[in-house]
């Protein structure tokens, strides 16, 4: 399992290259906005 986390983050990581602070902090948040809409979206049909 950790290798399998270790292997995405890796991944992730090769991908965005390497991001300041400013562009991490907006990266945090949209995944927190978008985290939220789901939520609230499958809040509703249960």
């Amino acid at each position: 399992m950790w290798s399998f986390v270790e292997r995405a983050a890796n991944d992730l990581f090769r991908i965005t290259g390497h991001l300041d602070r400013e562009q991490w902090i907006g990266v945090f948040a949209a995944a927190l906005v978008i985290g939220a809409f789901l939520l609230r979206g499958f809040g509703q049909r249960i």
